[in-house]
């Protein structure tokens, strides 16, 4: 299959030159043989067959059942820049499942990681924490734009919405890393300004991901994300895609206030007017003008 159009040139280099030896996403699946073309990462594929989904060698990393080879003039050049910054900082949360826990305690369960505004910091926060195959069942790992919780009742996520679909468990580990890299490149316009972060949480055999974006998916063709993702994902295969409004959960809980609404009493009916009613004013009348004299 060939590569799509669109590429990771801006962060080519830096996907690899700042791993650590011994910390690549291991996955059961083997490596097929490689021409040497260009591959997302801007970087030449190796031409050998290889055993292997995962290597030690930092100057290598999987990618597309690939392994990509950085040469060192690239790696010597990159070292030489000092920190490459992202174009926004992003931060590592994670949430622990209780049984039992209401909705309305969701938020406090809630534990920041760590935050990241350079390629180098970004890697050595993930090649140094566990991935999807370490979490606990109905666990959370999220990664979303700093100053945004993964909440569905942030401000920012209030009115927007989430991408779900599903991954076996065995291409989720480097499913995961290679959203990550996505989302922090930022270069592709359906992701830039639009998607705000990215969770994922365990199941029995699949794991379960959510991309966040910050408005609805009318002015977005989903099939046109679904197979973005499909390409930039492969061989993990994206099961049960959907769009899905945050608003439209059961227990969404709205912050921005809303206009009270009057509640108006019930009026009491009006006494029946008759002759001697009448004739009780005219005397109450007649008191009030002999206390006036």
């Amino acid at each position: 299959m060939s590569p799509p159009n669109y590429t990771f040139k801006p962060l080519s280099s830096a996907i690899s030159v700042f791993q650590f030896p011994g910390k690549q996403p291991q996955s059961p699946l083997k490596c097929v043989a490689a021409t040497a073309s260009e591959d997302y990462f801007g970087q030449m594929s190796s031409p050998n067959h290889i055993t292997l989904a995962h290597t030690d060698n930092k100057d290598e990393y999987i990618y597309r059942n690939k392994v990509i080879i950085l040469d060192k003039e690239t790696k010597q050049r990159l070292k030489s820049m000092g920190e490459i910054p992202l174009e926004n900082e992003w931060t590592f949360w994670y949430d622990k499942f209780v049984p039992n826990r209401p909705a309305t305690e969701y938020e406090a369960n809630l534990q920041v990681i760590s935050s990241v505004k350079t390629v180098q910091k970004f890697w050595a926060v993930h090649n140094n924490i566990d991935g999807p195959d370490k979490l606990g069942f109905r666990s959370n790992f999220h990664f979303m734009k700093k100053g945004i919780k993964p909440i569905w009742e942030d401000p920012h996520n209030e009115y927007g919405g989430s991408y779900n679909f599903k991954i076996n468990k065995q291409h989720s580990i480097i499913a995961w890393r290679d959203i990550l890299v996505l989302l922090i490149g930022e270069n592709m316009d359906w992701i830039k300004n639009t998607v705000y972060g990215v969770s994922v949480s365990c199941r029995q055999n699949v794991d379960n991901y959510q991309i966040w974006t910050a408005h609805s998916n009318s002015k977005i063709d989903d099939e046109l994300v679904k197979s973005k993702l499909t390409e930039l994902l492969y061989p993990a295969d994206i099961q049960l895609f959907y769009f899905k409004m945050h608003k439209s959960h059961a227990d969404f809980r709205p912050t921005t206030p809303t206009t009270p609404t009057l509640t108006l009493r019930s009026l009491e009916p009006r006494a029946k007017i008759t002759e001697k009613s009448i004739e009780k004013v005219v005397q109450d009348i007649e008191r009030l003008k002999l206390r006036a004299q």
